[in-house]
């Protein structure tokens, strides 16, 4: 072979064998070697894939997943945030039990004008006629004392109050009352829910 055709054969041969991915060369070996002529390393086997990671995947691919995590996050949060505020406005826009008990009485056992709503429902004001005075009559405040359930232990201790005996108070249920009486005066009972 003449030292043109030598020239020739070692410009055609890489050429024709190697193979170039990014970098690297695949040399004409029995044992499958390459060569990365960007970083000077070499080594025998497959070549590695420019761009992937051991496990197949693309790096590219890898951070669009992870990106794609951050939406799906703050949706979730975003809906348990609404989720929460729509359940607290539920709750609080709903009636509570003692107010809406005090309302009930009120409707059912108001025939005079003399029981009173207050502090947005949530109190209820009943003065009974005296000796000097007007007011609701003793079977209107029996109506009220049964519509909220007033337990024994507490109507026994009204039953029994005398003017001398001053304010009193008890509590049940969702409630807390006070009362006191004189005779001019009649029966005060005030009603209100507790908090």
């Amino acid at each position: 072979m003449t030292p043109n055709n030598l020239h020739h054969h070692r410009c055609w041969q890489p050429r024709r064998n190697l193979h170039h991915t990014k970098g690297l060369t695949r040399t004409p070996s029995a044992a499958g070697g390459w060569f990365n002529g960007n970083s000077g390393q070499a080594g025998v086997g497959p070549l590695p894939q420019a761009g992937w990671s051991q496990q197949g995947h693309s790096p590219y691919t890898v951070q669009r997943k992870r990106i794609g995590v951050v939406p799906v996050i703050i949706l979730v949060i975003g809906l348990l945030v609404i989720g929460g505020a729509v359940g607290i406005g539920y709750f609080a826009s709903r009636p509570n039990p003692g107010v809406a008990l005090i309302s009930d009485a009120v409707e059912a056992c108001d025939r005079s004008g003399y029981l009173e709503i207050s502090d947005g429902g949530r109190t209820l004001n009943v003065w009974t006629e005296g000796e000097e005075t007007h007011g609701a009559s003793q079977s209107e405040l029996d109506c009220v004392v049964e519509m909220l359930e007033v337990p024994t232990s507490v109507t026994s201790r009204m039953w029994s109050t005398r003017a001398l005996d001053g304010m009193q108070s008890g509590t049940w249920g969702d409630f807390e009352a006070s009362w006191n009486y004189h005779p001019d005066n009649g029966f005060k009972f005030i009603v209100t829910v507790a908090d």
